[in-house]
């Protein structure tokens, strides 16, 4: 995508977007032909401004509201008024386009947010065997589920839990994009209805826009080409806004810190009778639990989570930018 570099607006112009009828003059009054004072000319010299003698300036020319243009060539519109955006009405209905300079944007972001993981635990523990007191010298392992009996065989046991599967669901991403803020911006407005009054060859019978358009009236063309010689203020506007900025529909989540815990007790008796104590061990770690002939059983307890942990957001990745396309040849005219 191209972004326009846009020329700075003449002052006129800024006051014709601002719509401050302050900043043009109005137009003198269009001329009676009783005194001969500004009236249109139709020619004869004698200030008539109609030819039907009467100096009402009711007849036949494009006088009091309305002005003759040029008609152009087919690489410009048709005359226009320069309004504020989504202001068009009156003479002047019709929203052609809209048209922008100095384009500017906040900062935009996408954030990704996760919930609660998933937390399962083993079912199970690892029981090992040992040749030799506190655990010293390893012989085989079982696992033993929780709730299970087991009848000690080897000198010593250790007794590990192991990590527990901890996942998360996809995460949720917030948008943060702030709307493109321009430092002028105005409706092209069209779609006038001709006067009756005639014109030279070449020329149509264009409505005087009101106080809201601030009397202007424009013609534009695509691309930087050169104003007609009607046209006496010219400058480069933008007539779209390229907006691409765009957020991932969802966003991964990693689970950390999860963890679990499993008590267990020691029997004096083989098939867990006669209660000696237990303890209890997390997930992750080992402990050395029991020593024939003391311990003749052994049986965990339900195994159960012990901290959840969080699922940790992802990033969510922002794409596309916002810039000013579209470039248009804007030519105005005060001249009455």
């Amino acid at each position: 995508m191209v972004t326009l570099k846009l020329l700075p607006l003449p002052l006129a112009l800024i006051c014709a977007v601002a719509l401050s009828a302050g900043c043009f003059t109005d137009a003198g009054p269009s001329g009676n032909g009783s005194n001969g004072e500004t009236a249109t000319g139709d020619g004869d010299g004698d200030g008539d401004g109609d030819g039907d003698g009467d100096g009402d300036g009711d007849g036949d020319s494009c006088t009091g509201n309305f002005r003759c243009l040029p008609t152009l060539g087919p690489m410009w519109t048709d005359p226009f008024a320069l309004g504020e955006l989504d202001g068009c009405g009156g003479a002047f209905p019709d929203a052609l386009t809209g048209l922008y300079a100095d384009l500017s944007v906040d900062e935009s972001s996408c954030d990704c947010t996760c919930g609660q993981p998933d937390v399962t635990c083993p079912n199970s523990v690892t029981i090992t065997g040992y040749s030799q007191n506190n655990c010293v010298n390893g012989v085989g392992a079982v696992q033993v589920n929780a709730n299970q009996c087991y009848n000690t065989v080897q000198n010593s046991h250790s007794i590990a839990l192991g990590n527990p599967s901890s996942d998360c669901a996809s995460g949720t991403v917030i948008e943060d994009l702030p709307a493109p803020q321009f430092g002028s911006s105005a409706s092209a407005c069209g779609g006038f209805t001709p006067g009756a009054g005639s014109c030279p060859d070449n020329a149509q019978c264009v409505p005087v826009p009101g106080p809201a358009f601030a009397g202007r009236l424009c013609v534009m063309a695509e691309g930087d080409v050169d104003c007609p010689a009607a046209y006496d203020e010219r400058t480069i506007l933008a007539s779209q806004v390229a907006d691409t900025r765009a957020c991932p529909a969802s966003c991964s989540c990693t689970a950390t810190g999860a963890s679990c815990s499993v008590g267990y007790t020691g029997y004096a008796q083989a098939n867990c009778g006669s209660p000696q104590g237990g303890s209890s061990v997390s997930s992750g770690d080992s402990t050395c639990a029991a020593t024939v002939p003391a311990v003749a059983s052994l049986r965990p307890s339900s195994i159960v989570v012990m901290n959840d942990g969080s699922c940790q957001p992802g990033t969510a990745q922002l794409s596309g930018d916002v810039g000013l396309t579209d470039p248009r040849t804007v030519c105005c005219t005060t001249q009455g």
